[in-house]
């Protein structure tokens, strides 16, 4: 088995998105995964605070730690050691030792592969994150590879249980505390209208385990 380090180049064209709840937005800080521009903590008059933010990354730069080329494997981050877990992954993968040689500024078809059945899975985990925020009552629509929900247009029937909790094939497809945040998301007491067209995904690392 292995394990993929992939991010979207540009991780989605957001064609359309509209957040909104009874609380001022939240700031667009990327440690926060914030989506607003108003920095100001999320408040009411006479209210207590509310947690009405949706958390997403919007920017089209990679996380500080891909410029550091952590691959979070907790193994040594170095080239030799880097070059060592990628030669193990490709004999994992039945390559041969040449197709494991790294190019720069060139992907092997392997290595598109890969990071295309990335993209189809972030979509996949997405549209599984955006039903269960919403319990089963808001339909997530995937026509022509767009990925796009609006709260406002629910279908009749009764809520699910919270279908964040202990979601097997979610806990497959993203990390542990990402979900956490997601968990926070006040979906009764706040309007969700996105549209998400994954673009571009590149193979950063790779490693067995």
């Amino acid at each position: 088995m292995c394990n993929l380090l992939g991010y979207p180049r540009y991780p989605s064209r957001q064609t359309e998105h509209c957040f909104s709840s009874n609380s001022s937005g939240g700031g667009a800080d990327n440690d926060n995964l914030v989506l607003g521009n108003d920095k100001s903590p999320p408040t009411t008059e006479g209210d207590e605070e509310l947690a009405a933010y949706f958390p997403w990354r919007h920017e089209s730069d990679l996380p500080a730690r891909f410029d550091a080329k952590d691959d979070l494997s907790g193994m040594p981050n170095n080239f030799r050691a880097r070059f060592v877990r990628r030669l193990v992954s490709c004999k994992e993968l039945n390559l041969s030792t040449f197709e494991a040689l790294p190019i720069p500024f060139f992907a092997r078809q392997w290595e598109e592969e890969l990071a295309e059945n990335f993209k189809m899975a972030f979509s996949a985990a997405m549209e599984e994150l955006l039903f269960s925020i919403y319990r089963g009552v808001v339909p997530v629509n995937t026509d022509g590879g767009i990925i796009s929900i609006d709260s406002s247009q629910r279908i009749a029937g009764s809520e699910d249980a919270n279908l964040l909790v202990n979601n097997e094939y979610l806990s497959r497809m993203m990390d542990k505390d990402l979900i956490a945040k997601y968990q926070s998301f006040n979906a009764d007491k706040s309007h969700l209208k996105l549209r998400i067209l994954p673009m571009e995904a590149n193979l950063e690392n790779i490693f067995a385990v």
